[in-house]
């Protein structure tokens, strides 16, 4: 079974991939897998090139690779760049997730592994239109007052910069109404954790 986890900026989603990890659920990541495109990382990619010609070499850090905070500060101040660098990116990160999903599913096969269990752990499922990719979707929701205040304590980002983040994505009651699952992230990760636990019963049909 292929599940998508998605949410909005600072709602938790990493947090509950962390909790899927470790009742035994195979993780897709796609920010890592962004971040390794953006850095030229993946073999054969010609993701940076395409970046650094669309946004110039001032988005370049002493190394030479892509300073992921300029490349935002200019993506969020403009959605049509925002959505230009989307459009140079998602393809490729879904080419590479349904590569991914191939070779799950064929160690899962070699091992008969009938309860196997990916999980794409991605921000714009809904977005990127990626949902046919998935037989499940599980949206971790948080109010945008818990979004704010997360986003602000884990970055250097004023309260307007924040909400800029936060309004470039889809609004998470939009999210919402495409999924099978809602994990309400705004009390103690406690509270979280059951929700996870039982979502991973019914997943695996214990």
């Amino acid at each position: 079974m292929v599940v998508g986890l998605t949410g909005g900026i600072a709602s938790g989603k990493n947090t509950v991939a962390v909790m899927f990890n470790d009742l035994g659920a195979k993780i897709i990541d796609a920010d890592k897998i962004a971040n390794d495109l953006i850095n030229a990382e993946i073999s054969g990619n010609n993701i940076f090139t395409k970046i650094v010609s669309l946004f110039g070499k001032g988005i370049l850090n002493n190394s030479g690779t892509i300073d992921k905070k300029s490349l935002a500060d200019i993506v969020f101040k403009d959605r049509k760049k925002l959505e230009c660098l989307n459009r140079i990116m998602h393809p490729e990160i879904i080419r590479i997730i349904k590569d991914k999903i191939a070779s799950f599913r064929h160690s899962a096969g070699v091992r008969n592994d009938s309860k196997g269990v990916v999980i794409i752990n991605a921000p714009l499922i809904v977005e990127a239109e990626a949902i046919s990719l998935v037989d499940k979707l599980i949206v971790v929701s948080a109010s945008i007052e818990n979004q704010i205040a997360r986003l602000r304590a884990r970055s250097s980002l004023t309260k307007s910069e924040a909400c800029r983040r936060i309004d470039a994505q889809l609004p998470i009651k939009e999210k919402e109404k495409f999924a099978d699952f809602v994990i309400n992230n705004n009390n103690e990760l406690e509270e979280t954790e059951k929700q996870v636990k039982k979502i991973w019963k019914e997943l695996c049909n214990e």
